[in-house]
């Protein structure tokens, strides 16, 4: 018999930097969570094409660094992307306010707001009856290092599916499938049913050498041969 249930988690911090490298830090926590109840085989992540967060060469590049289980991120087309998440914050704001306008207290800061959430909005029961569950994290800080040496991934605003291969290599192609190849079911060395609508999986190398921008021109100039070359056409 399974059992469903429906986790909504929240990723509260006082930074205010809405990138990549927070998107990743928060993922990271929450896949953490989640790993802790259930065994992770294949992950499908469905998120927007915003490229500061999850459609550029550094999301591809902490795509590519899952090492526990297979992972690919599917993109939303343009203005599609709304769904379930968008509406969960709508919680949190509606109850943060009502407790502080009925004076039951005072939130001034983002490590206010997640006390008061983690006490009163959490829903993460051990019963076999409870089919939905809310959990809270926060993030004081988020670690920012400079990747300057990954490739650009050629055609990125065509692609709409992204799969880790090893790290520093991801495969992408112009849409989604989930045949049964697609999710691992199928035979071995048998493409993917539909391949001629959503195109093939090419791989791409994001990392190269750094290159050494010329402050006094508008050229840049390599330190040496880039290593690497995407192929998306």
């Amino acid at each position: 018999m399974m059992l469903l249930c429906k986790s909504l988690l929240y990723s509260i911090s006082p930074d205010l930097v809405h990138d990549a490298m927070a998107v990743a830090q928060y993922l990271k926590k929450m896949t953490e969570h989640v790993q802790g109840h259930v065994k992770f085989v294949h992950e499908v992540q469905f998120t927007d094409g915003c490229s500061s967060q999850f459609k550029s060469k550094l999301p591809f590049q902490h795509s590519s660094e899952t090492k526990t289980h297979n992972f690919e991120r599917s993109y939303f087309g343009s203005r599609h992307g709304k769904g379930p998440c968008d509406a969960l914050g709508e919680i949190i704001k509606k109850q943060a306010e009502m407790y502080v306008r009925t004076r039951k207290g005072s939130i001034q800061d983002a490590k206010a707001l997640f006390e008061f959430c983690d006490i009163n909005l959490t829903i993460n029961t051990d019963s076999k009856c409870q089919h939905k569950k809310r959990v809270f994290f926060y993030q004081e800080n988020i670690k920012r290092d400079e990747k300057s040496n990954l490739h650009t991934l050629k055609g990125t605003q065509s692609v709409q599916n992204v799969r880790c291969e090893e790290t520093g290599i991801v495969k992408a192609r112009h849409l989604s499938c989930f045949c049964k190849v697609c999710i691992g079911e199928g035979e071995k060395n048998v493409v993917c049913s539909n391949e001629k609508y959503v195109g093939q999986w090419k791989m791409h190398h994001m990392q190269g050498r750094a290159l050494q921008i010329v402050k006094d021109s508008n050229k840049v100039k390599s330190k040496g041969k880039r290593e690497g070359k995407g192929i998306i056409d």
